[in-house]
């Protein structure tokens, strides 16, 4: 995988998150308001294992540690590990250039990892 970077304005932030890892405490967390209350639904109304979507256009606020987003969009969960195992190489292409946050358990970063690594 590549190095991690600083957030630059207008990067577009795909986060994936794994039901067995994150709660509403890790939720808790994250200092995104909108992103929180999409997971937080996730978590109460659906079984899905899998949780993610992407924040589009990060800006960083001026003179503080806040920052917006233009949209959260193209949200999407997967039932399990197999499920999300054969779409991650299309979900790879689709957001290319897009920084990536995965909350999940040891062996789906694995897999992220293995999908996202340049092939030589």
């Amino acid at each position: 995988m590549s190095a991690v970077r600083e957030l630059q304005p207008g990067d577009n932030i795909v986060y994936l998150f794994d039901r067995e890892r994150v709660g509403h405490d890790e939720l808790a967390k994250i200092q995104n308001g909108v992103l929180t209350w999409m997971a937080a639904a996730w978590l109460d109304q659906y079984t899905q294992r899998f949780f993610l979507t992407v924040a589009r256009n990060y800006q960083p606020v001026a003179g503080t540690n806040l920052h917006t987003f233009a949209s959260h969009d193209d949200s999407v969960v997967f039932e399990d590990k197999t499920e999300l195992l054969e779409y991650l190489p299309r979900l790879a292409r689709a957001t290319a250039g897009s920084m990536w946050v995965v909350l999940a358990t040891e062996d789906i970063v694995d897999a992220f990892g293995a999908t996202m690594a340049p092939k030589e």
